[in-house]
């Protein structure tokens, strides 16, 4: 089941900039990625956003520089809406809807990723 997020700009930047994304989603500076963060700060395969258990979960693919939910450096962690994910040197506002108005999702389909190779 794809389930559509809302990603918004917050921090250093002149506007906030809104973004849509349907999960699951890959993130990273590399070609393979479902959304590529051009920066050096951020590794070929960051992190990985999936749908489970009715809520958004990010899971960490080995970064070099870190996947953060608040001031906080994670490996695995459930997303709860509103709260900020940095990720390299850009921070989102996650925005979704409730469980309850979107239904059951499955499991992460990519939980057996290998780690990053960055240099």
């Amino acid at each position: 089941m794809g389930v559509t997020v809302r990603f918004i700009t917050v921090g250093k930047t002149e506007s906030p900039k809104a973004e849509t994304a349907s999960l699951p989603l890959t993130i990273g500076r590399g070609e393979d990625s479902d959304w590529r963060i051009q920066h050096g700060l951020v590794s070929r395969s960051h992190c990985r956003l999936y749908w489970q258990d009715g809520a958004v979960y990010v899971r960490d693919l080995g970064s070099l520089n870190g996947t953060y939910v608040g001031s906080e450096r994670v490996g695995v962690q459930r997303i709860e809406p509103g709260e900020l994910l940095t990720i390299g040197p850009v921070t989102f506002r996650v925005e979704y809807e409730s469980a309850a108005d979107i239904g059951a999702g499955s499991a992460d389909p990519g939980s057996d990723s290998d780690a990053d190779e960055d240099e």
